[in-house]
């Protein structure tokens, strides 16, 4: 029926190629083995843009409570390294994603292989090909001028931040109503209590699973089920600790 099997040991989409080459790892979703095309088209595929940009907001988020908080000097200092870390990658998986296009446009030319376009919906390109093609241009992947010409995206500075999480009541508030919701959540089925507490696993798999299926399919980073878990960990020890000192103001 198919007059070419799309081997997905052997090959990548664009944007699990790029993550790769940037040194995120493999972020491939794999299929049963010898999926057809058909089913292949099924697959969630990994969407770099929403991963990284989806990092970008935590880590971004991280480092303005780790500021309106006051912590430490060397805290925060390591969440502006994290935040200015994944601006680099943004910035080098942009140059990287046009590199990659103007090598394709080449057509028969081009060093990277491409799979018949009509086998999936989106193509896959070879690893070899792009491994080769890779140590051809990666000596001129430079992400400077990029981050010098707007060095403020993703490089805040130490002072305290003015959007909407710097005001500590505020998010302090946003997390406590979490934190109360997860305990409501947790009365709906003996599943998702541990004892006599919510059980964070479980429903941070389920809010991922409900998240993954009001996207058609696609996960969504900032929905993950680790994310999430640890969200509900701080949200708990948000509440007990605004209950608390509610308390003793009683």
């Amino acid at each position: 029926m198919h007059n070419l099997k799309i081997d997905l040991e052997s090959s990548r989409t664009k944007d699990e190629a790029i993550a790769l080459l940037i040194g995120l790892g493999d972020m491939r979703m794999m299929p049963q083995e010898d999926a057809p095309p058909d089913e292949i088209d099924l697959i969630p595929r990994f969407c770099l843009g929403e991963y990284l940009f989806g990092e970008y907001d935590l880590l971004k988020s991280e480092y303005k409570w780790a500021v309106s908080q006051k912590q430490s000097e060397e805290i925060v200092s390591e969440k502006l390294v994290a935040l200015n870390r994944i601006n680099e990658l943004i910035a080098k998986a942009n140059i990287c994603a046009r590199y990659f296009d103007d090598e394709i446009a080449k057509g028969k030319e081009s060093i990277i292989r491409i799979y018949c376009p009509s086998e999936t919906s989106v193509p896959y390109y070879t690893l070899n090909s792009i491994l080769q093609w890779w140590d051809q241009v990666k000596s001129e992947i430079d992400v400077s001028p990029i981050l010098e010409s707007n060095p403020s995206k993703g490089f805040p500075s130490t002072e305290s931040p003015s959007e909407d999480w710097s005001s500590e009541t505020k998010r302090e508030n946003v997390l406590t109503t979490f934190a109360f919701l997860v305990e409501a959540f947790a009365e709906t089925a003996p599943l998702y209590k541990d004892g006599g507490n919510p059980n964070a696993t479980t429903i941070s798999k389920k809010i991922e699973e409900l998240a993954t299926i009001a996207n058609n399919g696609r996960p969504i980073t900032a929905q993950r089920f680790q994310t999430i878990r640890k969200l509900i960990a701080e949200a708990s020890e948000i509440k007990e600790r605004t209950m608390l000192r509610k308390g003793n103001n009683a």
